[in-house]
């Protein structure tokens, strides 16, 4: 099962709700055995503000896809289902281990969806 979430730390709002979303992982050795790496990111959304706040902390032990044996790796967010809001991290150059530490801010109304 993969768990992600975001903490609010005492400094912010009090304001702000912190939700914690538990998601079933799919079975990737299904699809393929090559291990990509793993990225470590928090997702928080102020009810007052009405945004969503998506921060890309950093990513370890990226697979290697130039034939320097490196990658110049980047992170890109879409909110589905439309695709209209797409944003980019910065690329770091030739780097396994690259840290973004960089926040996106998505404004928008907070809706559940019943399954």
């Amino acid at each position: 099962m993969l768990e992600v979430g975001a903490a609010a730390s005492e400094s912010q709002s009090s304001t702000q709700q912190t939700t914690q979303v538990d998601v079933e992982e799919p079975d990737y050795a299904a699809l393929s055995t090559e291990k990509l790496g793993r990225i470590q990111f928090s997702v928080s959304y102020d009810f007052d503000e009405q945004t969503l706040t998506v921060k890309i902390i950093k990513a370890e032990g990226l697979a290697a896809k130039d034939l320097s044996g490196t990658s110049d790796p980047y992170v890109k967010i879409s909110l589905l289902p439309d695709k209209k809001h797409t944003l980019s991290t910065n690329i770091k150059r030739k780097n396994l281990n690259p840290r973004w530490n960089e926040v996106f801010a998505f404004e928008g109304k907070f809706f559940v969806i019943d399954r």
